[in-house]
């Protein structure tokens, strides 16, 4: 489970993109499907998921190039279960 253990309220990736991204007249329904950059996901012949460690190593990254103005939403993943149970910064460089 993703918030196992947890007790009371618990901000999802979704609720943390949202309430940040409002600002710039962004609702719930214009956010789409996440681009998980970093997650090891895996979808089991049954249609569960599974998510394991990251494959990534401390140090690796990705580089993209915005071809138009755009807004970008950043988030890490809000369940402690899927970052061994620790919550970890993402660092992001934005060159103009």
């Amino acid at each position: 489970m993703l918030y196992e253990g947890h007790e009371g309220y618990h901000p999802s990736w979704l609720e943390n993109l949202t309430e940040n991204l409002n600002r710039f007249g962004i609702k719930k329904d214009d956010i789409p499907t996440t681009f998980n950059v970093f997650m090891n996901v895996e979808v089991l012949p049954s249609g569960e998921i599974e998510s394991g460690p990251p494959l990534s190593k401390p140090g690796d990254f990705v580089d993209l190039r915005a071809e138009t103005d755009l807004v970008v939403g950043v988030t890490a993943c809000s369940a402690e279960n899927f970052n061994n149970h620790t919550l970890k910064q993402i660092d992001l460089m934005v060159y103009g």
